[in-house]
């Protein structure tokens, strides 16, 4: 049986340039360089932040920032006070009251604790 190829989305062999093996022309790839990459992709953007939420690791929080807002005049949220699914929806109802929160911004919230939790399971905390 042949393994599946990925769609050619314009780059070499349907991944982005600096995936693993993207010189490859076959455009099949394994299990260990599909997750090597989601890790890579993860890693950036827990570096780089989640539209206006930011990752701070000193004090293990989440921040949003409006556009112009200070850093220390952020809205803060500790990760210890998401400690399972029924606090993360608590703090997901809490953020849909906020007039000034955004559907985009809930979405990248969303994103953001996904990417946050996948890296406590590996053990790679903050």
């Amino acid at each position: 049986m042949q393994k599946p190829t990925l769609p050619n989305d314009g780059t070499e062999g349907g991944l982005p340039p600096g995936a693993p093996n993207s010189h490859k022309t076959s455009g099949i790839y394994s299990g260990e360089e599909l997750l090597a990459l989601a890790e890579r992709q993860r890693s950036e953007r827990i570096r780089r932040g989640w539209g206006r939420w930011r990752f701070d690791r000193k004090c293990d929080c989440l921040w949003y920032a409006k556009p112009g807002q200070r850093e220390e005049d952020a809205y803060w949220i500790p990760l210890h006070d998401i400690r399972d699914q029924e606090h993360f929806y608590q703090w997901l109802m809490h953020l849909m009251e906020k007039r000034w929160v955004t559907p985009a911004d809930i979405g990248d919230f969303c994103r953001a604790i996904d990417d946050l939790k996948s890296l406590r399971a590996m053990g790679r905390h903050g």
